[in-house]
């Protein structure tokens, strides 16, 4: 490797970390620089990863998405294995896992790019609360997940393939197979043998990922240039930040913002969690201005303001895993009969669970449905789900007596995300009396 100091230190120092990552002699590209490193694919013709390879190759679309969701986070990624002295594949493990959606969820309740699960967030120090998953914030679930890729390693005699493995089977389940032949020359294919077919299937995507990025040519696969310098700025803070306000003053897109803050479930930084903002690199100084002189930002703005409010809570709903409830397909349901059942738009639905126009659903599919429009008059509310007839009365300042009279609802009637119930408005003096009087 090249060594001297430059832009990947400041890539360290942008994430608070120590600028001890190895920089290069000329303008280098992060992706080159990442596969550079590769070590663990086998990539020959009849090689076990090769099947792989040609599997992925196929799905430029696909591809595509992954290259534009990874743009801002690749040269932070890179300097993080660079740093590490990590096989470059560990680096792809987001594509593997996600897809690099920081908005990612699985069945097993695992969250972000790097799909961790929440007691793996807690051991390696993330916070997760009502305002913010450190999971799906990107700078912050990186280091936690490669951490625990070292651990693994250092657990599972030092080899990084039953590494992967346990990342996505579990470390108890790997090594236990790996108790059963400890003196086997060929350990690692027996237990790789034995694992579950979705962890067989999750290792080989990775290796079919490193070979294909090795030698992207040979399948017409072009990877894009990406300077190996920050795609985002990091902003100290020192009191929460309304979302809202900056993409309005700073002329930023909603999404864009929020895919870098991808950690927040609410309008503001929070509380409790990382006192920063993520915003583009171009950006940083607009930003810094404005959150240094809040005064300064012009009345004017008032409704521009109140229109990046709407966009970015319509995007919370449709992009949030937890503000979605799930829907079993039956036969004879399509786009358009869940769209009038739960009151959402048949693209919304189409979007949040990436389905190409026309697609056609099939019997057992879940398919997530985001939360209704937010259009309803104050006396009325759109059931989500978790909720309950305790929870609701709760926050609407009703006894359950009450709104089970309102509604000719039964005790132990279920409430069917997406209904909508007739609830009782509450004015402000009720509702400091209700804070006071829980």
């Amino acid at each position: 490797m090249n060594s001297c100091m430059g832009v990947a230190a400041a890539l360290s120092m942008l994430a608070g970390m120590a600028p001890s990552v190895p920089d290069y002699d000329a303008p280098a590209d992060a992706w080159s620089v990442l596969t550079a490193r590769f070590e663990l694919a086998q990539c020959a013709p009849g090689a076990p990863h090769h099947d792989a390879l040609h599997e992925q190759s196929g799905d430029a679309a696909a591809l595509r998405t992954v290259f534009r969701r990874a743009e801002p986070w690749i040269a932070y990624l890179v300097a993080e294995v660079v740093n590490r002295d990590l096989p470059g594949e560990l680096a792809l493990l987001p594509i593997v896992e996600s897809g690099f959606n920081a908005f990612a969820q699985s069945r097993r309740e695992a969250a972000g790019s790097w799909q961790l699960l929440q007691t793996t967030a807690h051991h390696k120090g993330l916070a997760v609360n009502d305002e913010y998953d450190g999971r799906r914030d990107m700078l912050a679930a990186t280091p936690a997940a490669l951490d625990y890729l070292e651990d693994l390693h250092r657990r599972l005699d030092e080899d990084w393939h039953l590494a992967i493995q346990a990342y996505n089977a579990g470390p108890t389940r790997v090594r236990r197979l790996l108790q059963r032949h400890p003196h086997s020359v060929d350990a690692r294919q027996r237990v790789y043998a034995s694992l579950p077919g979705e962890t067989r299937a999750h290792h080989a995507r990775l290796m079919g990922l490193a070979c294909l990025f090795s030698r992207p040519a040979d399948f017409d696969l072009e990877l894009p240039h990406v300077a190996m310098q920050p795609g985002f700025g990091v902003l100290e803070l020192d009191r929460p930040v309304d979302l809202a306000v900056v993409a309005a003053a700073a002329e930023l897109e909603t999404q864009t913002l929020l895919e870098l803050n991808a950690g927040l479930r609410g309008p503001t930084t929070p509380r409790q969690g990382p006192q920063r903002l993520l915003v583009p690199a171009e950006s940083v100084q607009r930003v810094r201005r404005i959150l240094d002189q809040p005064e300064a930002i012009p009345a004017s703005l008032t409704t521009d303001i109140q229109a990046k409010a709407r966009e970015l809570e319509a995007l919370r709903d449709e992009l949030l895993p937890e503000r979605h409830f799930h829907h079993r397909v039956r036969p004879g349901d399509n786009l358009w009969v869940l769209s009038q059942r739960y009151s959402v738009p048949a693209g919304a639905i189409r979007r949040t669970n990436g389905l190409a126009e026309g697609a056609r659903l099939r019997a057992g599919q879940l398919i997530r449905i985001p939360p209704g429009q937010k259009t309803l008059p104050p006396h009325q509310y759109r059931i989500q789900p978790g909720d309950t007839l305790w929870s609701i009365a709760r926050d609407h300042g009703m006894s359950v007596q009450e709104l089970i009279a309102n509604n000719a609802l039964g005790m132990d009637q279920p409430l069917i995300p997406g209904h909508v119930i007739t609830v009782t408005e509450r004015n402000d003096w009720e509702a400091l009396l209700q804070v006071l009087n829980p």
